[in-house]
């Protein structure tokens, strides 16, 4: 290869970077808060960051909502052990045993027509990285509740956003 090739080469080079450049810079992006699509679903998977033991024998709510910001809750893994055949249902609503505005999160909103696990059944499920229940409220409390004062033992993984 000669000098002059290699100066049009050169030359060729910068030009290409210049152009290059000038279109990266100047290609309109949409603004950040645009989706690129018409999809709800976050490119982002809800990632959990608490963990809440269950140990009960009767209904309890296992996770406050937020009542400052609207945050929802999202569980991302959940693992239930019942010691005696009972039915254990996950819902929301407000209170101390979210009594009032109840919604079931995995099935129903009693404990009849939640989970009906047999005697040291359970399930195990997700883990901690996407969600796999929602509060469909937001601010909502999220409680355990149980068809009969049998164990259910347990932990869940969650966080508000």
């Amino acid at each position: 290869m000669n000098r002059k090739s290699t100066c049009i080469s050169g030359v060729f080079s910068l030009v290409f970077l210049v152009v290059m450049l000038t279109l990266i810079y100047t290609i309109p992006f949409p603004p950040s808060h645009a989706s690129p699509s018409p999809s709800p679903v976050s490119a982002v998977p809800v990632t959990c960051d608490h963990w809440t033991p269950i140990n009960t024998t009767a209904n309890v709510r296992i996770i406050q909502g937020n009542s400052s910001v609207p945050y929802k809750t999202y569980i991302c893994s959940i693992e239930l052990l019942v010691g005696t055949a009972t039915n254990v249902a996950i819902v929301e609503g407000t209170g101390s045993t979210c009594g009032t505005n109840t919604a079931g999160m995995a099935g129903g909103a009693t404990a009849a027509t939640g989970y009906n696990f047999g005697a040291n059944g359970g399930i195990a499920h997700g883990s901690g990285i996407g969600a796999i229940m929602v509060t469909a409220t937001p601010q909502d409390d999220v409680c355990v509740l149980v068809s009969a004062a049998n164990q259910v033992s347990g932990v869940i993984g969650w966080t508000q956003q």
